[in-house]
């Protein structure tokens, strides 16, 4: 019925109309997917906006729209403080923030959330920020704190959390320590993979190419879903592994 030239318009027009729509509606944000995903925005844009298909739909659309405007949530969310200066909100955005790497931002909301400072998620997510910030010192004093405030916290992701933030002291006893406590319960390579990378640095290199085999070995035998959720360290067990071979 269509040729290509005749699909090409249909699609044109069709995107036109999503557009018209769009602005008639007031959603901006659209317009972007509509222009950048000719045929698959307008479906969505449809789908969403026009018929209110459910869920799945708005969902995709929200990652279509991350996709062209990155910081469209952010944005939402400062908007959102502002107008409604709630602790739900400044969580939020801290939380946005610490996606986007605003670690000052995030560290100033997290240290502002009143009562909610020694709340166990907000002491986590402050300890990381502060860890990617270079503030080693004071991530130590926010995960201690975490722990003196409620022990059950003492988890293997943040023994995990602690094992690094000793690391970054550079005292290595220490850190050989931490690390060898995170492992009991850890899911996933990352702590093997880092427990490694701290033997190396001790001059341990068999011990740490010992556990970047096992690493290698037993992803091979692994599902799908586990290589994916450890692909960055089953990576940098190989890259490692090479290394070793090619010295």
């Amino acid at each position: 019925m269509y040729g290509a030239y005749g699909w090409g318009s249909a699609i044109v027009i069709f995107q036109i109309v999503c557009i018209v729509h769009a602005i008639r509606n007031r959603n901006s944000s659209w317009i972007w997917i509509i222009l950048f995903f000719p045929f698959i925005g307008s479906i969505i844009y449809l789908a969403t906006e026009v018929r209110g298909v459910g869920r799945g739909g708005r969902k995709l659309a929200g990652q279509l729209v991350d996709v062209v405007q990155p910081s469209r949530k952010l944005d939402a969310l400062r908007a959102k403080l502002e107008h409604a200066p709630t602790v739900n909100n400044r969580l939020a955005l801290a939380e946005e923030c610490v996606r986007h790497k605003l670690y000052d931002e995030a560290l100033q909301l997290y240290e502002t959330s009143g009562a909610h400072r020694d709340d166990p998620e907000v002491l986590k997510q402050r300890a990381i920020v502060q860890l990617e910030m270079g503030k080693h010192a004071d991530a130590k004093a926010t995960l201690q704190r975490l722990f003196d405030v409620q022990p059950r916290e003492r988890t293997p992701a943040m023994r995990l959390l602690y094992a690094r933030i000793i690391e970054a002291h550079g005292d290595m006893d220490a850190t050989l320590e931490a690390y060898e406590a995170a492992r009991p319960g850890a899911i996933g390579d990352e702590v093997r993979c880092r427990f490694a990378g701290a033997l190396d640095k001790a001059g341990r290199r068999d011990e740490a190419n010992a556990i970047y085999t096992r690493i290698v070995k037993e992803s091979a035998q692994a599902d799908g879903r586990y290589r994916r959720e450890n692909r960055e360290w089953i990576q940098t067990a190989k890259a490692k592994l090479d290394k070793k071979e090619a010295s």
